[in-house]
């Protein structure tokens, strides 16, 4: 069984160190990773989802 991880949206913004609502901005905007619904009440982004953008991100700034 293939176990995915998810990063809440509080934790995901302090882990990039922006206010919660930039990121919802960026998802709207398309320039995030999307949110996953995992309850009526509940949402995150998958891990591997945002470790791939912070990379892609890293990768950008140095070339």
């Amino acid at each position: 069984m293939l176990k995915c991880q998810f990063h809440s949206p509080d934790k995901a913004a302090a882990l990039v160190g922006v206010h919660r609502s930039t990121l919802d901005r960026w998802v709207k905007a398309g320039t995030f990773v999307p949110k996953v619904k995992l309850g009526p009440s509940r949402c995150g982004f998958a891990v591997e989802d945002f470790d791939e953008w912070i990379a892609a991100r890293r990768a950008a700034a140095a070339v």
